[in-house]
Parts: structure tokens; C-alpha cells; sequence
């Protein structure tokens, strides 16, 4: 039940994270290329946060955790991408990088969490 709490709650604080974002966006985000380069280093940020956050949650194997929170998300930027594909403003390339980022900054967020937790 843990590891599941922390995955939870990892899936949860990326949730926040571009929450937060689109609320400082607006209605309408930036589609240039420098707008879209900045929201997808701020969902690594996120998944970053993520990943710190599962880590720190799960009873065990907390690097593995994280990355499972990684690999939920860029499942679900798939899906994301496959439905919301049509709209023309949105390039390939920018779901391709935000599906690929997902994994190691889980990954990153869980190594940094891991150690975190291990000094205290």
C-alpha cells in the first residue's frame, strides 16, 4: 500500500506542477518554440519533484518508484498526444521530448530523494 501511496503522490505533485504552470500561462500558453521550451523544462521540474517525492514516500526500492511515476506520465503524454495530435500549433516534437524528458527526471528526482532520505 505504500509504494502505491507514493506513486500516488508522486503522479499527484506533477499534477500540481503544471497546474501551477498553466495558471501562470494564462488561458492561452506561448506556442513559439522558446514558450514551448520553457514548459517542457518546467515539466521537468515537475517530474523532478516527482520523483524526490516517491522516493521519499516508498518503503523500498525508491529509485524504482520514481521511475514508475515517470513511466505512468509518459504513458500518459502518449495518450495526450494521441488525442490532442490534431491541433495543428502543438509539434511532434514537442510530445516526442516531453514523453522522452518523463523517465529520467523521475529518475533524477528519485536518486536526489533516495540519498535525501538515507542522511536523514
Amino acid at each position: 500500500m505504500k509504494s502505491v501511496i507514493a506513486v500516488v503522490a508522486g503522479l499527484a505533485v506533477f499534477g500540481a506542477a503544471l497546474f501551477a504552470m498553466e495558471t501562470v500561462t494564462g488561458p492561452v500558453m506561448d506556442f513559439t518554440t522558446r514558450g514551448q521550451g520553457l514548459w517542457l523544462a518546467w515539466e521537468a521540474v515537475g517530474m523532478i519533484a516527482s520523483g524526490y517525492t516517491a522516493a521519499r514516500l516508498a518503503p523500498r526500492a525508491r529509485s524504482g518508484h520514481a521511475i514508475t511515476v515517470g513511466a505512468i506520465q509518459a504513458l500518459m503524454t502518449a495518450g495526450a498526444m494521441i488525442v490532442m495530435r490534431h491541433d495543428a500549433s502543438t509539434p511532434l516534437w514537442f510530445w516526442l521530448a516531453g514523453i522522452a524528458l518523463m523517465a529520467p527526471a523521475a529518475w533524477l528526482g528519485g536518486t536526489i530523494g533516495a540519498r535525501t532520505r538515507q542522511t536523514t
